[in-house]
């Protein structure tokens, strides 16, 4: 997957803000907590407002904050619990 230049340098400062935070300024460090990225197609983009965003802008899920291993583990649970329902009115 090819990142924009916008992209790359959000990651780079994402990168840096969960590792060595105390090299940011205190303007980056606000603006990296500002920073979202999916799980699911991994755009980065910068949040306008302070609640965290309903939905991802590129790929429109609202799972976008979500691990992608949690997602999957809730649609097979939700999966067994339909074939234990179907067997349990059988």
């Amino acid at each position: 997957m090819k990142l924009t230049y916008s992209q790359n340098v959000l990651r780079k400062m994402l990168t840096v803000h969960l590792t060595h935070n105390e090299q940011l300024t205190e303007h980056e460090q606000n603006l990296a907590k500002r920073i979202c990225s999916c799980t699911l197609c991994e755009h980065l983009w910068v949040r306008r407002i302070k609640r965290i965003p309903t939905r991802c802008p590129k790929c429109a899920r609202s799972s976008w904050n979500r691990p992608l291993l949690e997602s999957l583990r809730a649609i097979e649970s939700n999966q067994a619990d339909l074939q234990a329902k179907k067997e349990k009115a059988d």
